[in-house]
């Protein structure tokens, strides 16, 4: 057991686990920030519990469910092990990986803002090992193909979150993380490989090669990359609900700027390790990847600025044809933006796909956009110098016939 879980935790966090320490260093400097600010909010304790179990869950089933964890795992099934022992170090190492790159911030942010007493300590603990187990045995049961048994058994796991008191909850999530470790020690450690169907592994012809066709087979193989972009559209909606009714109109164009916020859509080279390699070395790459690239982002983030849009027309009333042009705007420099980005300087020293989607270039983009956003709120003229800006690059872009040279 000890061996197996040192092999998939250095695996997750590098083979001398140096992330340990990148990632404690950062939380010392995220909690002596927020500590200088001198906040105190009180923040109850369900909805403490509630956030934990929530994130902790999302970040296991992620992590569960990565192309580079399957492979980890092929190699480890060649080796005899026993269920029991192997279900647990996985699980461990999944759980501490979960917890110090990625929980432990939400933790340290609560603790610096808020009230933390032993109650609190110990719903965390709780929460945390009840979301992971839930996560395993969840992620077991969709594998198998039992889908109804996997819903039936998360609305038990909410029907526990909506316990008012918190002992009670407290309770409930002690019984259910014995009951479940009890089946994680009992289920087949073959289900939580998640092998790869036929169509994922069907390839185009040659003759009819085309990016475009590339992203759509590789996002409907790999529905998680919708599934956000999906999260977008409905929080396109929610935000014009919200800055109506907050009178915020004038507040527009920090909506497009949130709503680049696209992560999964902007590092498709990034996620296929091996593709930027490959791509770099055809020629005319400018039209054949960059181009269409840009314009399948470019696509995205139009139809979500319409929802927007749309979704204000429909609560005020009217929308003024500037944001319009704005939106379009700000559609294409994120595009263009996100592109440049992910063909100079992709993402390479990732080890599941949960790194790759919370790595801190993700926030480039919008940065640089929301800054965009309050020059042209506090400056009406920065329209024109945006739309100046976006226009010298696309001249530049589609001028060059040569493609993109390698670097």
């Amino acid at each position: 057991m000890i061996s197996t879980f040192h092999g998939f935790a250095k695996k997750f966090l590098g083979s001398s686990y140096d992330r340990l320490w990148k990632h404690a260093a950062a939380l010392l400097v995220l909690y002596a920030a927020m500590s200088s600010l001198d906040i105190d909010y009180h923040v109850s304790l369900n909805v403490f519990m509630t956030a934990i179990s929530v994130f902790t869950f999302g970040m296991v089933v992620r992590t569960l469910s990565s192309d580079d964890n399957r492979r980890k795992l092929k190699g480890a099934f060649m080796l005899p092990f026993r269920p029991s022992m192997f279900n647990a170090a996985y699980f461990l190492a999944i759980a501490l990986y979960t917890f110090v790159t990625k929980t432990s911030y939400i933790l340290v942010f609560y603790i610096s803002v808020s009230l933390f007493t032993g109650m609190h300590a110990l719903a965390f603990l709780l929460s945390f090992l009840n979301a992971g187990v839930t996560a395993f045995v969840v992620f077991a049961l969709l594998n198998r193909g039992n889908r109804m048994p996997a819903c039936f058994w998360m609305l038990l796991q909410a029907a526990v979150c909506l316990l008012h008191e918190p002992s009670y909850r407290l309770t409930g999530l002690l019984i259910s993380i014995i009951l479940q470790g009890f089946v994680l020690h009992r289920t087949d450690s073959y289900r939580f490989y998640k092998d790869l169907k036929m169509t994922e592994l069907y390839a185009a012809p040659i003759r009819n090669a085309s990016f475009l066709r590339y992203i759509g087979r590789y996002l409907f193989s790999h529905k998680s990359y919708l599934y956000n972009t999906i999260a977008l559209c409905l929080f396109a909606g929610f935000m014009a609900f919200m800055l109506e009714q907050m009178h915020l109109a004038s507040f527009l164009p920090l909506g497009f700027a949130v709503l680049s916020f696209n992560t999964p859509i902007g590092i498709l080279l990034s996620s296929n390790r091996g593709l930027h390699r490959k791509v770099q070395m055809l020629p005319g790459q400018l039209h054949r990847i960059v181009v269409p690239y840009g314009l399948f982002i470019l696509a995205v983030n139009l139809f979500i600025s319409v929802i927007f849009l749309v979704s204000w027309h429909i609560f005020h009333g009217s929308v003024e044809i500037m944001y319009y042009v704005i939106s379009v705007l700000f559609a294409t420099q994120c595009a263009i933006s996100t592109v440049w980005l992910e063909w100079k300087y992709p993402v390479r020293h990732w080890r599941v796909e949960s790194d790759l989607w919370h790595h801190p270039r993700k926030y480039a983009v919008p940065l640089m956009m929301s800054l965009l956003a309050a020059t042209v709120i506090s400056l009406d003229a920065a329209v024109y110098v945006v739309a100046l800006l976006v226009g010298i690059e696309l001249a530049l872009i589609f001028n060059r016939r040569r493609g993109i040279r390698n670097v």
